[in-house]
């Protein structure tokens, strides 16, 4: 972005990408981390609230989001802009946070090369039933009691509209393995609100 055009916009109002570059390229320490805090601005209660919604601690969560925000600044260059920002910034943190619980011994051991049968048959139509009939309140419920593996797949896969194939390149595992995870977290969830609901 030239000096000109620089001074017609604030730095609040650039788009992540011209933002990136901008700090990368900028000589001016000040500067460079008046770009980082912008950055931190749009993202760490994204970061923040993803972290805690994995790991269901509060002060693990603010550790986490500070590491994440160290790793996003020393490797700004290596991001390509081949798809979004956001996208990078959570691959990122969904990493530390798998990390973080694969150290607490925290994920249940399961074979990810797994892959179904052929005669194994998906009841999806009770569980999209079940999903759309569940109040809000019973779906946040449900989804906080998942194990944290099965929360970082959905999440994911339904509110980061992540692909399988990238999915299955940060889980360090195949596409077939990553689907197989898929549909056993939503599996578990579904039981999960059909015996809330049944309770009630």
């Amino acid at each position: 972005m030239s000096e000109q055009g620089a001074a017609e916009k604030q730095i609040s109002d650039w788009p992540d990408d011209e933002l990136v570059a901008f700090i990368i390229q900028e000589k001016q320490a000040h500067l460079r981390r008046e770009g980082q805090e912008e950055i931190y601005r749009r993202y760490s209660g994204k970061v923040y609230h993803k972290c805690i919604s994995l790991i269901k601690d509060s002060d693990t969560a603010r550790d986490l989001t500070h590491d994440i925000f160290i790793k996003i600044f020393f490797n700004l260059d290596r991001f390509k802009a081949k798809g979004p920002f956001y996208s990078w910034v959570f691959a990122i943190t969904y990493n530390r946070c798998f990390d973080y619980l694969n150290k607490r011994k925290r994920f249940q051991t399961v074979d990810i090369t797994e892959v179904p049968q052929q005669n194994e048959i998906e009841n999806t139509e009770l569980q999209y039933k079940l999903f759309k009939e569940a109040k809000l309140e019973a779906l946040e419920a449900a989804f906080k009691n998942l194990k944290a593996q099965e929360r970082m797949v959905l999440s994911m896969y339904y509110q980061d509209k992540m692909s399988i194939k990238s999915m299955a390149i940060l889980l360090k595992a195949g596409e077939s393995a990553v689907k197989m995870r898929l549909k056993r977290s939503r599996e578990h969830l579904a039981e999960l609100i059909k015996s809330s609901h049944d309770e009630k």
